[in-house]
């Protein structure tokens, strides 16, 4: 029996290697298509913009960038983000894809957070509403409050009266999806945080009790000149007017109203 197993052997040990050869040719190849679908470069003719939604999986992920011919050999690069939990750190956002990057580069784009950041600006003595239109008007930022309704707004920002320059001019980074709510309440805590700091350092004895009755003083001064250099001398006069219980007499209250 051994002896007949062995003449079958030495009979077909040629076929054999020939086989084995075969198989170890094939898994050499499958290794280098493997590693040059993980690491070889993303099928881009220009920088583009990738949005992960929020629950989304990078199987979707993946697959809708095969989809598109922007990634090749799918399968291989999730094989491989799975070994390497990738799969598990991809976070929500709006990524750039830029020419030269990996499939490998991408998975560590996509685990590492770094998303498009926007910005908007809401401008020194605008209203409420010009900065509810400008934000609304922004692609990036999803709009949730309704720009004419008063009450609405109050208890959007929990306040008993309307919530009129409660918010700081600056501009502002923010990822897509971002609602005007979120930017405001930002610009809110900011403005609450220089209101705090300007009313701690403020001189005795000026005839307004908080920080938001010098907030209004302030904003009717900015409208009457813009020039900063006259400003003081217009906040005397009216700091003079109101220690002696007189009407402020100023335009920019006038047009406001």
């Amino acid at each position: 029996m051994i002896a007949r197993c062995w003449a079958f052997v030495v009979t077909y040990r040629r076929h054999i290697l020939t086989a084995c050869g075969l198989v170890l040719l094939l898994l050499l190849v499958r290794v280098q298509i493997f590693r040059s679908n993980v690491n070889g470069p993303l099928l881009l003719q220009s920088a583009e913009v990738l949005m992960v939604e929020k629950g989304a999986s990078l199987t979707r992920v993946l697959r809708e960038l095969e989809a598109r011919g922007i990634l090749q050999g799918a399968g291989d690069v999730l094989l491989f983000a799975r070994f390497g939990d990738y799969a598990t750190r991809m976070q929500a956002g709006e990524y750039e894809l830029v020419a030269g990057l990996t499939a490998r580069g991408l998975l560590e784009l996509l685990a590492s957070g770094k998303v498009i950041y926007h910005e908007v600006s809401i401008i020194e003595g605008w209203t409420l509403r010009q900065a509810l239109l400008a934000l609304q008007a922004h692609p990036a930022i999803t709009a949730t409050l309704p720009v004419d309704d008063r009450e609405a707004l109050q208890q959007a920002f929990a306040t008993e009266q309307y919530p009129e320059g409660i918010f700081f001019p600056d501009t502002y980074n923010f990822t897509r999806g971002t609602t005007d709510l979120e930017l405001l309440q930002r610009a809110r805590r900011q403005m609450e945080q220089a209101l705090a700091t300007s009313w701690a350092g403020r001189e005795g004895g000026l005839p307004y009790g908080s920080p938001y009755e010098a907030l209004i003083l302030a904003s009717i001064i900015e409208k009457e000149t813009s020039l900063r250099e006259e400003q003081p001398r217009i906040a005397g006069v009216f700091v003079r007017r109101m220690r002696l219980n007189m009407r402020l007499q100023t335009d920019p209250t006038v047009i406001y109203g």
